[in-house]
């Protein structure tokens, strides 16, 4: 069968077999008969009636109209689409980096030699003039990218149009703006919208001058359909692969036609209009710059030059298969618009299809390829896809004989159409929802600490835009590939720091964060980065976790204390002085590995008050940021334990520190302990000088302030609500306490009150215990709510929370009553005292005769706490059984433990037994001055323990701080910090009912 030529005149849209009365002249309805009338109209292919030769009839003009009034509906759609949320996103670092290069452009830099891009100098220098007229902001260069999109699609529109009509013309732009591809590189800023703008202008231009018959409109299309292919190749590389379209077209046309002189002048006119403004612009900066080829075609070659051309193909298969997975439909009328094409003779038809074999040119390119690649595909797919749909609905139309069926098919086919871009549809709803917000707090925070004109290196270079500060010559086009493919190492960046003095590096260990990463050198430059440069902020944010390295050593405070042997907290910076009690505090610590760790570390961070009673606590992990490798070689972001630290790690821990409800306003300490993750064990501590301290490690105070919103009872959870009121002020209940305890320990009383009413006297609060026959034992005193915020103080409403610490007298036994008494400021009585629980005091026997019974004498003294005055010492294959008399010297405020330590020769430990002597029944808190205290011991011995000889070490030290106390006064051998038992244990053969091993 002949095939219809393009150029044939146009008839009126009538429609055979369709029923009259849809070619009838009628008020448009939004009946089914309207809407099978109008898809009838549609499906008829003509071209466009206002380029028609025949005089315009009254259907021609109402045909123009209406498809002039769809296509600016359609357009308006679109731009609602494109820039509906534009702002709240980041989707990828490639828009930071030409951001920065634009800025530097605008402010007199020159792209090339002041720094490295591998981007074309048409889309730099039209992002400069942009950022000229709009200032460094991203919206405005957004929205053009937006325009240039919809100029696209206006430019896909004409190309159907003036090859098939008006129908697949409105079906053809549809398509092209509701690609997932063209959607998503429509919203932001980068060289995608330009090149795909040029290579659509040039596609309009080509298709248009080789259905000419004048040669000399021929040669003049062909001429700017060359410079606008050279455009769209200024704007980005891949401009090549759409003017690739035109050569092949020259190619099947010589074949077709057995002649190359058929196609040779129009080939040379094209060829020079396309190759001359990319030979002069390729001149003018080699002339700038020696290296331009190199920065801009070699950084595409060089990617992926390692990768066998086997592992290309499979990847290509992959990202071909995926394409192809996600709308299959809609490929398949492409493809039926695709046979209509080549069946067509027209060269414009040709000059469209010959576009879709430059994709195969992916099959030659190593660099990793993306799908955004054939974006400049989309204008030919589209009419494609507008064909094959078309075609689809005059098939259904020539064949529909009842009007009933003929409506149903029609609409059948319609949403075929559109079910076909449901998957572009759905990933266009996805872009538009994203929310990566830019890190603006980080790019604040270094404008804040650097100077105008200070060089920054980030491997995220929108943080420089930012910030307005300049990067390195090669920082400035950090990238995965550029970093994977050796341009851009560590030692290059090393070099350029230490010649700029930069003054700070930014790392992203985030997700979206691998381009130092993948340097094969990273790890020497991350070493240089971290002895050069004090880590002094992280900013996590969406896919990006940024360590901030400054210069200059910016946090507060510099505590220098070590916990253990192999970690020192070196820096912290506890946030503003003065809070709210309502408002969270971060806290930043800074910590060094000063040899391998070899164990994961947790720290906890409390406040206290005065008296040392804990208020707040948050505990985590002592880790580092660092990428490691996932399944498949996909990257996640994991933290590094301490267990993985090299000597010389720094790490920042970030925590939110929040105040419980109801804390009174006043001066608080921070305190920080290091302890095992998994056993949970406390690290001692020691200050610079090497001075033991306590388990929590002071690092500053903080003065929390009144609460912008004052407490209300609902906040609370109060484990003893009670009822008790004075003037101006309602006590709601305490909190738990502990029924048992010993002589001399302490406890935490928990009161909670309520200000009602404006005014109140400044109460003094006396906590007073009594014994069974009403002997009053103990009593403290002071203001309520403290001199920081005492009650006359607080506000109407308000609930406040105090902790006052009771300690337990060391003569009492037996049950123990405490009483609450508020008195005013003359120290006189308010009210009768209220009484608020008994506590069973677990006294021991007092005695003060060292035991008959000790078979071995002592006189070692540790501290001036205590003497041992003998021991008694047992034992046999299974365990070893050791009685201490202890004779205490005085009274201390300190829980002090008791170590029993089985070693052998060499002092190694192999069996441990630590607690508060007598089983706990007797804490030092509790001693009297000559009271002796038999303490007792049982060690089970190893199974696999071999016969040998062991000896006993036994010590006392500080629960709070791990200091051992100094023993003194024993010729036998001894130690600083403990002693050793003069007799031996001899271990002579496995336990009963064990093989020997």
């Amino acid at each position: 069968m002949r095939s219809r030529r393009l150029d044939k005149k146009p008839k009126l849209w009538t429609i055979k077999n369709v029923p009259a009365e849809c070619n009838r002249e009628r008020p448009a309805s939004f009946s089914m008969r309207g809407l099978t009338s109008v898809a009838a109209l549609v499906a008829k292919k003509s071209r466009p009636l206002w380029l028609a030769t025949r005089p315009e009839t009254m259907h021609s003009i109402r045909a123009r109209r209406w498809v002039t009034a769809l296509l600016v509906a359609i357009l308006v759609a679109a731009a609602s689409g494109y820039i509906y949320n534009l702002t709240p996103f980041r989707t990828s670092e490639d828009e930071g980096q030409y951001l920065y290069d634009a800025w530097r452009i605008s402010l007199g830099d020159v792209p090339y030699r002041d720094f490295v891009t591998a981007q074309m100098p048409a889309f730099l220098y039209l992002g400069g003039l942009l950022q000229r007229v709009f200032g460094p902001a991203r919206v405005p260069l957004r929205a053009i990218s937006v325009v240039s999109v919809l100029l696209a699609g206006g430019l896909a529109f004409f190309i159907a149009m003036q090859m098939f009509g008006p129908s697949v013309a409105l079906l053809a732009i549809i398509a092209f703006l509701a690609n997932d591809r063209v959607y998503a590189i429509g919203r932001i800023w980068r060289s995608d919208p330009y090149m795909l703008l040029g290579s659509t202008l040039g596609l309009a231009l080509f298709t248009w001058s080789v259905a000419q018959q004048d040669s000399r409109h021929r040669e003049r299309g062909l001429v700017l359909a060359g410079l606008a292919y050279a455009l769209a190749t200024l704007f980005k590389l891949l401009g090549l692969l759409a003017a690739g379209g035109c050569l092949i077209y020259f190619g099947w046309t010589a074949y077709t036609r057995h002649s190359f002189s058929s196609v040779r002048r129009d080939l040379g006119v094209f060829s020079a209009a396309f190759l001359l403004p990319l030979l002069l612009t390729a001149s003018l900066f080699t002339a700038i710059q020696p290296d331009f080829l190199a920065q801009v075609v070699g950084h595409h070659l060089r990617q992926g030059h390692n990768v066998s051309f086997s592992t290309v193909l499979v990847e290509r298969a992959h990202l071909l298969t995926d394409f192809a997975h996600y709308q299959p439909l809609f490929l398949v009328l492409a493809g039926v618009g695709i046979i209509l094409l080549i069946r067509q003779s027209h060269p414009a038809a040709r000059a469209l299809l010959t576009q879709l074999p430059t994709a195969l040119a992916l099959l030659l390119i190593k660099r990793g390829a993306e799908s955004r690649y054939l974006v400049y595909l989309a204008p030919a797919v589209s009419i494609c896809w507008a064909t094959g749909l078309v075609k689809a609905l005059q098939w259904t139309v020539k064949r529909g004989r009842r009007r009933p069926v003929w409506n149903i098919a029609i609409l059948l086919v319609l949403l075929l159409g559109g079910w076909s871009l449901k998957p572009h549809l759905e990933r266009d709803i996805a872009t538009v929802h994203k929310h990566t917000q830019w890190n603006a707090p980080a790019a604040d925070f270094l404008r804040l600490h650097t100077k105008p004109g200070e060089v920054i290196v980030s491997d995220e270079q929108w943080l420089n835009f930012l910030a307005r500060r300049p990067s390195t010559r090669t920082a400035a086009a950090i990238s995965e590939g550029a970093a994977g493919s050796g341009q851009i190492t560590g030692q290059i960046l090393k070099r350029e720091i230490e010649a700029t003095t930069a003054s700070a590096v930014v790392l992203n260990f985030g997700a979206a964060g691998r381009q130092l990463l993948a340097m094969s050198d990273f790890d020497a430059f991350y070493r240089f980065v971290q002895s050069s440069f004090a880590l002094v902020r992280v900013f996590g944010q969406g896919e990006d976790a940024l360590e901030v390295y400054l210069r200059k050593d910016i946090l507060p405070s510099h505590p220098h204390v070590r916990f253990g042997k192999h970690l020192m907290l070196t820096g912290a910076d506890l946030g503003a002085t003065r809070l709210p009690a309502d408002v969270a505090r971060h806290v930043l610590l800074r910590w060094q590995a000063l040899s391998p760790i070899g164990k994961d570390l947790s720290y906890s961070l409390r406040v206290v008050d005065e008296a040392g009673e804990l208020w707040a606590q948050v505990d985590g992990p002592v880790h580092a940021l660092r990428f490691r490798e996932g399944i498949g070689g996909k990257p996640f972001n994991a933290s590094l334990p301490t267990s993985a630290w090299a000597s010389g790690q720094v790490a920042l821990t970030t925590s939110k520190l929040s105040l419980p409800p109801g804390i009174p306003p006043g001066v608080y300490q921070l305190r920080v302990r290091v302890y095992g993750t998994k056993d949970l064990i406390p690290l001692p501590v020691t200050d610079p000088s090497g001075r033991p301290l306590e388990l929590d490690a002071p690092i500053g105070p903080v003065e929390v302030m009144p609460a912008h919103m004052p407490a209300i009872p609902e906040k609370f959870s109060i484990a003893h609500p009670m009822e008790a009121q004075w003037p101006g002020l309602r006590m709601l209940g305490y909190g738990p306490l502990r029924e048992r305890a010993h002589p001399g320990d302490s406890a935490t009383i928990d009161l909670y009150w309520q200000a009602i009413g404006i005014s109140r006297p400044r109460y003094q609060l006396h906590i007073i215990s009594t014994n069974a026959t009403g002997k009053s034992l103990a009593q403290s005193k002071e203001v309520l709510g403290g001199t920081a915020y005492p009650v006359s103080q607080w506000r109407s409403g308000e609930v406040i929370h105090t902790k006052h610490r009771l300690t337990i007298p060391r003569e009492s036994t037996g049950p123990l009553t405490i009483f609450i008494q508020l008195q005013d400021r003359d120290g006189q009585p308010v009210g009768a005292p209220i009484h608020l629980t008994d506590i069973e005091v677990l006294g021991h026997p007092r005695v003060f005769e060292p035991p008959s019974n000790i078979s071995h004498r002592l006189d070692a003294r540790f501290g001036t706490i205590a003497r041992l005055a003998g021991y008694t010492l047992t034992y046999d294959r299974r365990a070893v059984r050791l009685v201490l008399a202890w004779q205490a010297l005085g009274t201390t405020s300190h829980s002090y433990k008791v170590f029993v330590h089985l070693i052998d020769a060499n002092d190694t430990i192999v069996a441990q037994r630590d607690s508060v002597p007598a089983g706990g029944s007797a804490p030092t808190t509790s001693w009297l001055p000559g009271e002796v205290i038999t303490d007792e011991y049982t060690l089970e011995t190893p199974p696999n323990l071999p016969p040998g000889e062991y000896r006993l070490r036994v010590g006392l030290y500080d629960d709070s701080t791990l200091r051992r106390l100094p023993v003194t006064g024993m010729s036998t051998k001894n130690t600083q910090d403990y002693l050793i038992l003069g007799e031996t244990i001899q271990i002579v053969g496995p336990r009963e009912g064990e093989n020997r091993r």
